[in-house]
């Protein structure tokens, strides 16, 4: 039985390397694998235990310390958390080899210092959990929290192991016969090896969300500014329109075209247009509060999300904006000044995010018409 769970994480540990390499994107897989070798390698010196069962179990010990100490250390990595609790795995570690020692010195029974092995494993597992629970972010919370009850639920079945039999005078612990663990021991080794494939499913589960979130984000951001695309730009005004009219507060558009920037391409080359919209786009975010939005509506064209915000506000952000961008100055060209065409409009609550972009279009296009470097507020073009 116990060779079958040796193979079983084996298996889990050669299909987590393959995982690694096809996919090099799934960051602390690598090391989730190692955890699952040094815990396999401790069930095999198990199992072979029969020619010196103490020198075995000290091997098996410091195995399946380090091999729980990994897991945890890849939850740390993979959360981004501060690799700063080192310090209890040191204790954990130097704690149970000395009980070990000193029992051997003393000659107690193997079975207390298995005890000792287990409640370390078990003050492992919770700490690992607590840390899913408390720390994991909120687009992590489902596979966070199946990853925190399975190390609850080793945990608590491992100390329900020794706390019965303790009650009823005697203590669970293997009994080597002939260099094989007993039948108690490999129902113990085969909740680690539950624990290890829970583990590695749960992590699996989490890389995917974090992958697919990177995706989505990727899918929703100009890859030259940083800022919002179209795509995402839509979508956000969608959720805005959507909270304002649940609220029934005001949002604001303030669409912006750099002014004559076909220029600069033809005078200073495609790469220097693009050090411009960079520094443009970031003088914005400077500019704008952090509930508001900015987005690259295409080519040098802008659009920035304004909630709670009237028509009259937006047009006082716009203005300076504007003053703001012509201090702007450029390597390639100090005595360069930006200017920018800005139209601003507020949305109806009926608004759909294609007619509050139509609005604010042509609001720009009258800022261009009239001389563009301009501030122009939709209402001024229905007068």
């Amino acid at each position: 039985m116990i060779e079958s769970y040796v193979l079983i994480l084996a298996m889990l540990m050669l299909g987590l390397c393959l995982a690694a390499i096809s996919m090099p994107r799934l960051k602390g897989v690598l090391r989730l694998s190692a955890s699952m070798m040094f815990l396999s390698v401790a069930m095999t010196v198990q199992i072979y235990s029969s020619v010196n069962p103490s020198v075995a179990f000290v091997i098996s010990e410091v195995l399946l310390l380090i091999g729980f100490a990994l897991l945890d250390d890849t939850m740390t990595r993979f959360l981004e958390l501060p690799v700063a609790e080192r310090w209890v795995d040191a204790l954990l570690f130097f704690a149970c080899l000395s009980y070990t020692g000193y029992s051997m010195w003393i000659g107690l029974n193997q079975r207390s210092r298995l005890g000792v092995l287990i409640l370390a494993l078990c003050i492992q597992s919770v700490r690992s959990g607590v840390k899913l629970l408390m720390r994991a972010p909120v687009f992590l919370r489902m596979p966070a929290r199946f990853l925190a009850g399975c190390f609850f639920l080793f945990a608590s079945f491992s100390v329900f192991r020794l706390i019965v039999p303790v009650l009823q005078g005697t203590f669970p612990a293997p009994a080597l016969q002939g260099g094989q663990l007993t039948i108690d021991a490999a129902a113990r080794l085969s909740k680690v090896v539950l624990l290890c494939a829970s583990v590695a499913f749960g992590y699996l589960w989490m890389a995917a969300l974090q992958l697919s979130r990177e995706l989505d984000a990727l899918s929703l951001t100009d890859p030259l500014t940083s800022t919002m695309n179209r795509r995402g730009l839509e979508m956000r005004l969608t959720r805005e329109l959507k909270r304002a009219r649940l609220n029934e507060t005001r949002i604001s558009l303030i669409a912006l075209d750099v002014d004559h920037f076909k220029t600069i391409n033809d005078r200073y080359g495609h790469h220097a247009g693009d050090v411009a919209l960079v520094a443009f786009s970031n003088a914005m975010m400077e500019m704008l509060r952090p509930a508001d939005s900015l987005g690259r509506f295409g080519g040098e064209e802008f659009v920035a999300i304004l909630p709670g915000t009237n028509e009259d506000g937006a047009r006082l952000v716009a203005q300076r904006l504007r003053e703001r961008l012509r201090t702007l100055q450029f390597e390639f060209d100090l005595s360069m000044h930006l200017t920018a065409s800005f139209g601003v409009a507020q949305c109806d609550l009926d608004d759909t995010e294609i007619t509050a972009l139509r609005r604010c279009d042509k609001a720009l296009y009258a800022a261009k018409q009239a001389g563009r470097n301009c501030v122009v507020a939709y209402s001024q073009t229905t007068t």
